[in-house]
């Protein structure tokens, strides 16, 4: 009965919130909460219900961030002979990540959220942030919005960087009977090349590509600034599609810049993991990693949540 009590005044507190500074402080009270509730294993009803005031805090900080303007490109506004500086999103405690997908939340219809909510803690799942962000994007895709509007970079430097970009395969993508075309929004080879890769003096790059991008992905290396060093081969375990041959390989190029930390002990250049769903990457491929380098990691355009690494994608966008 009193975690309950906690709970409805948080939500209340909520409603009558009207300062980023004070959603912020709910939110983050919740979330330190929930984390030491997943630690004890005091249930999961409780740390749904943390979760819960996290995620109402994160929807009513974006209502707020969009009043303000705290989109990409926002301006200062001026009366007459004064102009106000609206506080950058640092001098809030907040990221560009976080403001986007708080927005990108915030934006989703009520009926819609409250149904999310309530179907996910019905079922006995965990409640997550990145669950509302997926659901977010999948009403903006039914809506017939391009994602690759809205670009987005990870903030910081990294000595170790995974990337798995979205190649234009200009195909559809159908888990049942094509897997070759990509269910996320595809960029071009030129829009590719343009990501400034956030890597420190010393990196290591791992370059994930297929036979059609082989070529491509050498010259992507060099216009990042990378010097080849071999290519990794990943056998799936499983027939594939293909016109020419069926292709049950795919190849991550390995980058380096600088002079980085590398720790070799007998690691092969073949991984052999069978295949799971589309563009899921073998768990072999990131074992290896964690082994042979050291350094802040990050997997860019990443598909799913990974401890110990930052996390940019389509839908996860995660710092350690």
């Amino acid at each position: 009965m009193n975690e309950l009590v906690h709970f409805n005044r948080a939500k209340q507190e909520l409603v009558l919130a009207t300062k980023i500074d004070e959603v912020k402080e709910i939110r983050d009270r919740a979330e330190a909460l929930r984390v030491y509730i997943k630690q004890t294993g005091e249930g999961l009803v409780m740390q749904n219900q943390c979760a819960e005031i996290k995620i109402r805090a994160e929807r009513r900080a974006g209502e707020i961030l969009e009043k303000q303007g705290r989109k990409q490109g926002e301006r200062d506004q001026t009366f007459e002979d004064q102009t106000f500086k609206k506080p950058k999103l640092e001098e809030l405690g907040i990221s560009r990540f976080q403001s986007h997908n708080w927005q990108e939340t915030a934006n989703i219809p009520e009926e819609k959220f409250e149904e999310h909510i309530a179907v996910v803690k019905d079922s006995g799942k965990e409640l997550t942030s990145i669950g509302v962000q997926k659901l977010a994007k999948a009403i903006k895709r039914e809506d017939g919005f391009d994602e690759r509007e809205i670009v987005i970079l990870p903030e910081g430097k990294f000595e170790v960087i995974v990337i798995d970009p979205p190649w234009p395969y200009g195909t559809g993508y159908d888990s049942e009977t094509r897997r070759v075309g990509s269910p996320y929004p595809e960029m071009s080879i030129e829009d590719i090349a343009k990501i400034e890769v956030p890597a420190f003096d010393n990196c290591v790059l791992w370059l994930w590509t297929t036979h059609r991008f082989l070529r491509d992905s050498f010259d992507l290396l060099e216009d990042w600034g990378f010097e080849y060093k071999l290519t990794s081969v990943w056998n799936k375990e499983k027939l594939g599609m293909g016109r020419w041959l069926r292709c049950q390989a795919e190849f991550c190029l390995l980058g380096i810049k600088g002079s980085p930390e590398w720790n070799l002990t007998n690691e092969r250049d073949i991984i052999s993991e069978a295949r799971r769903e589309h563009s899921r990457k073998p768990e072999k491929f990131y074992e290896m990693v964690e082994k042979v380098c050291s350094g802040k990691k990050l997997d860019y355009f990443s598909r799913q949540e990974r401890d110990g690494w930052a996390q940019f994608g389509n839908e996860i966008q995660k710092y350690e």
